[in-house]
């Protein structure tokens, strides 16, 4: 192989190297994690208050009960059923307006998370 079709075919890859280093990766992959970590808190939020309204009816509840107890150990199904019993009284008659507040909220973040990944994509091109 003669060193001209060496270089030809370390081209491309050599190429893609130095564009990926001048993007700086580092700061593109913590602002793509920093948005999607603050996509979570208002996805919580809207996922918690809408399990609200399953904890408040009792047949539901001991179904959710039945179902977390085939699925993790017994303390953490304490957890979770103490934690929707104090969301089903904290959100009681505002369910709407949290769950709207927070969907909207979490797909703003989320928008902003993938507007991060498409810069850094951009930037790496």
């Amino acid at each position: 192989m003669t060193t001209e079709r060496m270089r030809a075919r370390l081209a491309v890859p050599a190429s893609f190297w130095t564009r990926f280093r001048s993007a700086d990766p580092g700061l593109m992959a913590a602002a793509v994690a920093f948005n999607a970590f603050f996509a979570l808190v208002p996805t919580m939020f809207a996922l918690f208050t809408a399990a609200s309204l399953v904890g408040a009816d009792t047949g539901a509840r001991e179904a959710v009960e039945d179902a977390l107890e085939a699925l993790v150990p017994a303390d953490l199904v304490e957890f979770i059923l103490g934690v929707l019993d104090e969301v089903v009284e904290v959100v009681a008659g505002q369910e709407g307006a949290i769950i709207a507040v927070s969907v909207v909220v979490a797909l703003w973040s989320g928008s902003r998370g993938v507007h991060a990944l498409q810069k850094a994509l951009a930037r790496i091109e």
